[in-house]
């Protein structure tokens, strides 16, 4: 034993006296960061979201929160965003405090499950472990230190978008602290009640976790690996050696889950980067290595917020990325070697490489950022902290005194004290975004979007010449999915504008779209149509500025972008001035009643052109805000009738349902409804084989033999097979079935796609098209459809390509 009970009292003390330190330190560490500005993504993600503008106190708006972009899994962070904006009333001030209390409070929950852990794997294991365990709440003490001051955490803390890492750390954390209490009383053969509620919190506490960021899934498997690694708990490992078969077939279970849920999807995803897959993977050995050196050697001139990263082309290419390789694997390996010596630093060296699992591996992400090591830096500190204890342990022969304590805590806290000031350093380039972002081009010089980014701030703040200077850079520095080319373009002509070069402007901005590359990134090409829309307007290119501004709208409004609402005001302002001061708009193309108010007209405009896109609830709102007597005027009551008949089409659509939803999700109803999920999942599965699918269709067809979705389903098998004459005559009789089957008739479509009949399809299109307006996949078939007419042969287009065009497009309207 290390200590007596004289000196408990003293050593107790010690422990508060330390937690304060790190408490203060934390407060001074980013004491400058409470004015910091937004940056980045914090405008998008809510700074400019309307559900977190427009947010009150009723279920109604706590739903909405759930309809952001982020959707369900993000809830919690979006949640205290929108009550920062309420209690801080819009001042920056509330949203860096929040950030800087929840790492306070993440650095609280992880002192108390690190303390939790060491308790459980000290009665869990042998006498070894027992020599050390009086002093594991200085250790403790000491890797919450370390963690909560770590200066690569300030991308996580200060970058306030970001509270969604340090939320969901400090949720993962409770998770973890209140499952290990509850096992240790547990072990202790406490009430069952009382460690059974402990559970329960750890699952709530992990729920909350995952409503603040998807990789809080790791939960389970840290979990998994405590029990096997601290508790020596070999139970689950017996029960999948006595359970083989059933393991064989979970595992299978989960891979297809996996592959056809997340994988095949996930795969869409490389089409916009500038590596692969296999590149992927290749690279994020390199930036793994990267992150070890960063948080053993965590210097602000080694961080930054965009990282410039090399891609791996090979195993050799370069040859630091088989150098990386057999580094990692050498960690792991003998890690798991001295796992009964040191369980905890085998489970820090685990948790580090767990919670990468998500972010550094097959899902198409960008290749590096800091704010990723958030919960993995803990797995680091403790093993890094725990092999220190253990060369100690060794200069001491086994015992710390008295002394040596002193010297532990005195040490601790210089080392603490330079990583707050570290982490204070760090702190000072986020002061303004043009500091944050000279820092990023200093340190990343060859990544095209540090430029583009610089340029748009100098830009903001009227340095002109330089953000066009920083602008050309990240255009000549762009690659195929590794540019920021609407960006950069964009700040090109707001510069030039800003400048009174309005035609060189225009000049500039139609040499962009001329030569913009196939591939660019079009997440701000609205906002490039806004800035170009509006230097036509102040030239009063009325024609231009609308074409300009209702492209930017529909694409915005098609990729629910904030923009569209700034580009729906400028529309409709530049309508208002074409119609009054442009011979009632006829130089501008808008053709309306001379008798009608500017307003009314404008709405009607409008309404139309929303009503033509299928956007059906803003060209409704137009009409029914008309004011005055025009709201019952001829143009309104044409576009609300015809929106009531669309409406009214989709829903004898969708009440007829899909098939995943009338047979796959109701396997049990019926015989027919077991044959029918079963040949569906299989298709779904890409198992495509007539000999075992065409029995199930036999036995489906005896039991209903004039379901239209049993010849729709039995088509696509015959289609996938490449049998196109007899899915076509399936697709007949499911027709026949039901002729007003919009599905059947868009499947007929498709076969006849590949049967090159374009002018049939094309009018089997209409016809779906006709029945469901509103077709979920109409993005996809408006492709087919485009595609059938450039192949459309001129002899086999009896109604003409134009007629074709628009009896797709308007018939079900007229």
């Amino acid at each position: 034993m290390m200590y007596n009970e004289k000196n408990r009292y003293g050593f107790i003390c010690s422990v508060k006296f330390i937690l304060a330190i790190v408490f203060i330190f934390v407060l001074s560490a980013y004491s400058n960061t409470i004015y910091s500005p937004f940056v980045l993504d914090d405008y998008h993600s809510f700074v400019t979201e309307p559900k977190v503008l427009g947010f009150s106190f009723t279920n109604r708006a706590i739903i909405e929160l759930l309809r952001t972009k982020f959707g369900f899994y993000r809830f919690i962070p979006m949640l205290t965003f929108a009550l920062d904006l309420h209690w801080g009333n819009g001042s920056i001030i509330a949203f860096h405090v929040t950030n800087i209390l929840i790492h306070i409070f993440a650095s609280a929950a992880l002192f108390f499950f690190l303390k939790q852990l060491f308790d459980l794997t000290g009665n869990a294991a042998n006498s070894h472990f027992y020599s050390w365990r009086n002093n594991s709440v200085l250790i403790v003490c000491f890797i919450t230190g370390l963690w909560s001051l770590c200066p690569v955490h300030t991308n996580a803390v200060t970058y306030i978008v970001q509270r969604m890492t340090s939320l969901a750390g400090l949720f993962y954390f409770l998770a973890l602290g209140m499952y290990c209490y509850g096992r240790n009383i547990q072990l202790h053969n406490g009430l069952r009640i009382k460690f059974l509620s402990f559970y329960l919190l750890s699952f709530l506490s992990g729920l909350s976790a995952l409503l603040c960021k998807q990789n809080s899934a790791t939960i389970p498997i840290i979990i998994l690996l405590i029990e096997i690694i601290c508790c020596k708990n070999d139970n689950f490992i017996s029960f999948i050696k006595a359970h083989k078969k059933s393991a064989t077939i979970c595992m299978f279970a989960i891979s297809a889950f996996v592959y056809f849920k997340i994988a095949s999807g996930m795969l869409d995803g490389y089409a916009n980067r500038h590596f692969n897959l296999m590149e992927r993977l290749l690279t994020e050995l390199r930036v793994v290595g990267s992150y070890l050196f960063l948080l053993l050697l965590p210097l602000p001139g080694f961080l930054t917020l965009e990282h410039d990263v090399p891609v791996s082309t090979g195993l050799f290419s370069p040859f630091s990325t088989f150098l990386s390789l057999l580094f990692l694997v050498s960690i792991i390996v003998v890690s798991w070697k001295f796992r009964k010596k040191e369980p905890l630093v085998t489970l820090g060296v685990y948790w580090f490489f767990v919670n990468l699992l998500l972010e550094s591996s097959i899902f198409p992400l960008e290749l590096k950022f800091e704010h990723r090591l958030y919960v993995p830096s803990v797995g680091f500190y403790v093993a890094l902290v725990l092999m220190l204890n253990v060369i100690c342990k060794k200069i001491f022969h086994g015992e710390y005194g008295v002394n040596a304590i002193k010297i532990f805590v005195a040490g601790g806290i210089i080392i603490l004290s330079s990583f707050s000031l570290m982490t204070y350093v760090r702190n000072i380039s986020w002061q303004d975004p043009i500091t944050l972002y000279r820092d990023c081009v200093k340190k990343a010089p060859h990544k095209a979007r540090v430029h583009s980014n610089l340029g748009r701030f100098l830009a903001n703040d009227g340095q002109f010449e330089e953000a066009i200077k920083e602008s050309e850079i990240a255009l000549e520095l762009g690659k195929d999915g590794y540019e920021e080319y609407w960006v950069s373009a964009n700040n090109v002509i707001a510069a030039l504008s800003a400048l009174g070069k309005q035609e060189v402007a225009i000049d500039r901005a139609q040499t962009f779209i001329d030569s913009a590359p196939t591939n660019a990134k079009r997440n701000a090409y609205p906002i490039f149509l806004l800035r170009l829309g509006k230097i036509y307007f102040q030239e009063g290119e009325y024609e231009l500025a609308i074409d300009v501004f209702w492209k930017g709208l529909v694409f915005a409004r098609r990729c629910d972008l904030p923009v569209s609402v700034n580009l729906e005001k400028n529309l409709v302002a530049v309508m208002h001035a074409a119609l009054e001061n442009d011979d009632f708009g006829l130089k501008s193309g808008l053709e309306v009643d001379r008798d009608v108010p500017v307003s009314v007209a404008v709405k009607e405009i409008v309404a139309e052109k929303f009503f033509q896109i299928g956007d059906y609830a803003k060209a409704r709102l137009y009409c029914e805000t008309c004011p005055g007597s025009f709201l019952k005027s001829e143009a309104c009551e044409k576009i609300v009738e015809n929106i009531g008949k669309i409406e009214l089409a989709n829903q004898r659509q969708r009440e007829k349902g899909t098939i995943r939803d009338n047979y796959l999700y109701h396997p049990l109803e019926s015989k027919f409804h077991f044959c029918m999920a079963l040949a569906y999942a299989s298709l779904k599965l890409g198992v495509n084989s007539k000999k075992l699918l065409l029995p199930m269709f036999g036995a489906a067809r005896k039991m209903a033999p004039d379901n239209a979705d049993l010849y729709l389903l039995r088509s696509w098998l015959f289609y996938k097979n490449e049998n196109y004459s007899t899915a076509m005559a399936d697709i007949e009789k499911a027709i026949v079935c039901d002729p007003d089957y919009a599905r059947a008739w868009i499947n007929k479509g498709i076969y006849l796609m590949a049967e090159k009949k374009y002018a049939a399809a094309l009018s089997a299109f209409s016809m779906g098209m006709r029945m469901y307006p509103d077709y979920p996949h109409k993005d996809e078939l408006e492709i087919m459809i485009s595609y059938a007419e450039k192949h459309l042969d001129k002899e086999d287009n009896l109604l003409g390509k134009k007629t074709l065009s628009m009896t797709i497009m308007v018939g079900v309207w007229s």
